[in-house]
């Protein structure tokens, strides 16, 4: 049938007339079900400023959206570019310019002169250096091919209007000034940082309160601890699945049901703004907190028993010696663990994808989403790509400052009792 209507069209016996500046409407047609129908027909659009929300999905969609941004205006964000580049580029190259000094001076003051004593000169394939170069050179060579060659690609995709099909033109700052004027992208960014305090706050400090819960109970250590890792085993995809379930708005929903029976009035939950980042966070709370707990448990195993029980003849409460005791010996582990739930807290959006996609309105429209949509619903590759640089280059300083603090913790081996 699609045939036969091509060659109709070409043959001249159906004429077709398309509506001239149509643009890409598929964009706005999202926003407007996700910014204005999916919460105007919904229990929380009672008091909804539909004006509002229009206002915001017209400005979207003349800043690229439906239409290419003009020149003038990418235009007088250029010199502002080129200065912050210039600036930055100055920055890094004193930065090195003192490390190198520093350096130099070190490796002069620790020069001390030795007499000229016959040196064995080693053949380069008894060098250990060599041994080491060749037994790693297989996975190098992988991870260059799959890793990094993939990323030097898609990085340069930042500096160029980018098209899946046809030429890809270099824009230089263009992408980069279109986001950082997009008062939506920081929105996004400001979302993003209370969906990483939310999941820090609930998912980091969780296991090691379980874990201490686990260890101090007498009888059914066992049980509990495998109660509790049992959904780590369960797919990502099915809990959050699970978790859409019970968040049903309706009186039949479970966590509805479970309000009913204290006599609290049914929420709305993923369909209600003011709730639906913190549902979007408990699943992953919920399902690694058995996991993470069991690392902790195995670092309060290690502890010697006696210093609780100083604590305890002391006079020291549960509280205290947890506060003196516990808590001082498990802090390493805990900086450690930040770091990696840190970064993982800014790139999770799996939950956020399945349940809610960005809504209600732009509620849950975390960057790493707003990443994904300008890429791949919004096919503006570039952008998308100036948006990651933006977002890797945030989580790089901030991982910087949590190593800088790593460098002033001291680590030792724990001995067996």
């Amino acid at each position: 049938a699609i045939r036969q209507l091509n060659a109709e069209l070409d043959e001249g016996k159906i004429v077709a007339r398309t509506e001239p500046f149509v643009g890409f409407w598929q964009g706005v047609s999202d926003l407007i079900q996700r910014r204005l129908l999916g919460i105007l027909l919904s229990e929380a659009g009672r008091d909804f400023d539909v004006g509002a929300a229009l206002k915001r999905i017209n400005d979207d969609a003349n800043r690229g959206l439906m239409f290419r941004v003009a020149d003038e205006e990418i235009a007088k964000g250029r010199p502002v570019a080129w200065t912050i580049t210039a600036l930055l580029c100055i920055a890094v190259l004193t930065i090195l310019v003192i490390k190198v000094w520093k350096l130099r001076a070190l490796k002069a003051g620790e020069a001390t002169p030795t007499a000229d004593l016959p040196k064995k000169r080693a053949s380069w394939r008894d060098s250990p250096v060599t041994i080491v170069c060749l037994m790693l050179a297989p996975a190098l060579i992988s991870i260059t091919v799959w890793s990094y060659y993939p990323l030097i690609r898609g990085v340069l995709m930042a500096f160029r209007d980018y098209h899946i099909v046809g030429e890809s033109p270099w824009v230089g700052f263009d992408n980069f000034i279109l986001v950082a004027s997009d008062w939506g992208f920081w929105c996004s960014a400001g979302r993003t940082l209370k969906y990483v305090f939310l999941t820090l706050a609930l998912g980091f400090f969780t296991p090691v309160i379980l874990a201490i819960l686990l260890s101090e109970i007498p009888r059914g250590k066992v049980f509990f601890r495998t109660l509790y890792f049992l959904p780590h085993l369960t797919s990502t995809l099915v809990i959050t699945l699970l978790w859409q379930l019970m968040y049903d708005p309706t009186e039949k929903g479970m966590l509805n049901q479970i309000l009913a029976f204290f006599g609290l009035p049914h929420q709305t939950w993923l369909q209600d703004p003011a709730w639906a980042m913190v549902c979007c966070v408990l699943p992953g709370v919920w399902a690694g907190a058995g996991m993470a707990s069991l690392i902790y448990i195995a670092a309060l195993q290690a502890l010697p028993a006696d210093y609780t029980e100083v604590a305890a003849i002391d006079g020291a409460g549960y509280w205290g010696r947890f506060r003196h005791v516990l808590l001082p010996q498990i802090m390493p582990l805990m900086v450690i663990n930040f770091v990696g739930a840190f970064i993982a807290a800014f790139q999770s959006i799996g939950s956020i994808f399945l349940l809610t996609f960005g809504g209600p309105g732009d509620a849950t429209d975390v960057l790493s989403l707003a990443i994904w949509k300008e890429a791949y619903n919004n096919l503006r590759m570039g952008s998308a790509t100036a948006m990651a640089w933006f977002l890797g280059t945030a989580l790089v300083g901030f991982t910087y400052l949590q190593f800088r603090i790593l460098r002033k913790v001291e680590f030792r081996r724990a001995e067996e009792n």
